[in-house]
């Protein structure tokens, strides 16, 4: 027998016609929730907008598209990028954000607005093109390899529902930039996604100036059309300095902030003892050397800093296997031909590559859901790259194990640091960085030799005027670190492995050797089509210096730390060579 309510009970709600979903708040997340339903009231007063409807929309287009339904947060980021909300989004590498975008254009009732994404990295560009495709939306890689009057024509007639750029190309691009100051173009544009918002900061300012200038972008552009930052490495700081230079304003910003842990991922610090202590690394090699099964090597992915290490680290490795298994282990960095980092992609991507020893260039955004091990051979330059590389790992979700290991020189610098400060000296910065590893960083010269793991040539070509081509322009922190002695002092931060286009002024004076064309592709016309790969350069490389508070540089103080401690000034005075930038 049902319980009738007590007497004077208020009668029960009835379901509203239009039912606003409930908020999805996460801690420290609740004035952007209250953001997002206040337009939500808004958008309904105004013209009838059903919250539900949209968000339905956008989960049961997903989930036909993959089988399961999106998470509340990037349902959430979707809805309010379609509201024409400013949208900053910091999650976890390997989180889904790639599903925010998703949800933008499943959201756009017309079926003919077109998402602009900036990516740093011409591989990054490739492979999120792969992804729109195989989701059903037409894509395009737009940068100065692809570019041609059909492209133009394909953009200008709307074929693409997503294209993925350059800062360059948008704001420099002859061709680009004139379409997107083009109100009949720009009236077609449903909103703008910055991926990996954190090289605003860390590589606008010296490196690639194009993306502290992407406030352009605003004034080109209609100002109800959105824009989207997100990253898994976006601190304090550099969040801010992100929404000054995307002109996001406050009260139009739906940030929101999931964290970047990942509990899958276990962290371990292991000390070596000197940075050229390759046999460090041989316990990666233990599981296929006790098998000789090359599905017992664990899928990993090992990180150095420069191109040297790279090659030097693979030959370590390979020497360690029997011929039969050789084949299973490979090396990627940006130096290399165009061919050859697809082809060494490709394989590791199909898991004929178990080990793949990569610097930076494998490190943006890589996306492959097996890899259970991640190696940081050496410190890297600040907690995040760190982060970012140790995200490569458990991308399905399964545990895995990231292992940075460190030189004994970054705990000496450590000891000296609080020796100093005990005796109320200047100490060196708090961030420990490439302690004694100077003599690391690589020469002018093209370490690869010309041959690739396989013993195919993959080495760059000639252009008559001596300046690198488009495939030999890649990018490696240290590859023109100057041959000073190993020094423990706690460098600046040095720019990521970076691609920078072929069509705008360079910024390095390295020289690249020649080489002959790489001749091991196998053809694959899937690997061939957009290919944008390698056609970026890096700047010369930043002095070890002390960075101070205010953001100025200023040369070591050579008369700090103990009177004994002669190794420490030996090592600083043998740097004044070198000049400080």
């Amino acid at each position: 027998m049902p319980i009738s309510p007590p007497a004077g009970s208020p009668p029960p709600l009835s379901r509203p016609q239009t039912p606003v979903p409930p908020p999805c708040p996460y801690p420290g997340n609740e004035a952007s929730y209250t953001l997002l339903q206040n337009t939500r009231r808004q958008a309904t007063a105004a013209h009838g907008y059903s919250s539900e409807t949209t968000r339905n929309l956008i989960i049961d287009t997903l989930k036909a598209k993959y089988g399961v339904p999106p998470h509340c947060w990037q349902v959430d980021v979707s809805e309010a990028f379609h509201l024409r909300l400013d949208v900053s989004l910091i999650a976890g590498t390997g989180a889904g954000k790639t599903w925010t975008f998703l949800g933008m254009l499943a959201a756009d009732t017309t079926g003919e607005k077109l998402l602009i994404v900036v990516c740093p990295l011409n591989e990054l560009q490739r492979d999120q093109v792969k992804r729109f495709k195989r989701a059903g939306y037409p894509a395009a890689a737009v940068n100065s390899d692809t570019w041609s009057k059909e492209l133009r024509e394909d953009l200008i007639n709307r074929k693409f529902r997503a294209i993925f750029t350059s800062p360059e190309m948008l704001l420099e691009h002859h061709g680009l930039s004139a379409l997107i100051r083009t109100p009949s173009f720009t009236e077609n544009v449903l909103g703008i996604a910055v991926d990996e918002a954190h090289t605003i900061t860390l590589w606008g300012a010296e490196f690639r100036k194009q993306f502290a200038e992407l406030e352009r972008l605003r004034a080109c552009l209609p100002l109800h059309i959105p824009i989207l930052a997100t990253s898994a490495t976006m601190t304090p700081a550099i969040l801010k300095d992100v929404h000054e230079k995307l002109r996001i304003r406050p009260e139009k910003n739906f940030h929101l902030n999931l964290g970047n842990d990942r509990p899958n991922i276990t962290q371990i610090v292991v000390r070596i003892n000197s940075p050229n202590d390759f046999s460090a690394l041989d316990f990666v090699l233990d599981e296929v050397l006790a098998s000789g099964d090359p599905k017992d090597l664990l899928r990993t992915l090992v990180f150095v800093k420069t191109r040297d290490l790279a090659r030097n680290v693979w030959e370590h490795l390979n020497s360690k296997l029997p011929a039969h298994l050789r084949s299973c282990i490979d090396f990627l960095h940006a130096g290399r031909h165009n061919r050859a980092k697809r082809r060494v992609m490709r394989r590791f991507r199909a898991g004929e590559i178990r080990l793949l020893v990569a610097t930076e260039a494998a490190g943006l955004g890589l996306d492959i859901g097996d890899i259970v091990r991640v190696v940081q051979y050496l410190v890297p330059g600040d907690l995040n790259e760190w982060i970012q590389h140790h995200g490569r790992a458990g991308r399905g979700g399964q545990p895995a194990i990231a292992i940075m290991l460190v030189e004994a020189t970054a705990f000496q610098l450590i000891k000296k640091r609080k020796r100093r400060r005990k005796k109320g000296q200047k100490g060196l910065p708090a961030s420990v960085g490439d302690a004694g590893g100077a003599n690391e960083a690589s020469s002018d010269e093209d370490e690869d030799g010309g041959n690739s793991a396989n013993g195919e040539d993959d080495s760059t070509s000639n252009e008559p005027n001596g300046r690198p081509t488009s495939d030999q322009q890649g990018a490696d922190k240290g590859h023109d670190a100057a041959s000073a002695p190993a020094s423990p002092v706690t460098p600046r931060k040095r720019p990521l492995e970076l691609e920078e286009p072929s069509d705008v002024p360079l910024h390095s004076t390295r020289n690249n050797d020649s080489g002959s064309e790489d001749e091991g592709d196998d053809g694959d016309p899937d690997e061939d089509e957009d290919d944008t790969g390698g056609d970026h350069e890096l700047p010369a490389d930043i002095d070890d210096t002390e960075e101070l508070a205010n953001g100025a540089l200023a040369p070591v103080n050579l008369d700090a730390g103990d009177d004994d401690d002669k190794e420490f000034r030996t090592a600083m005075r043998a740097r004044r060579s070198v000049p400080v930038l």
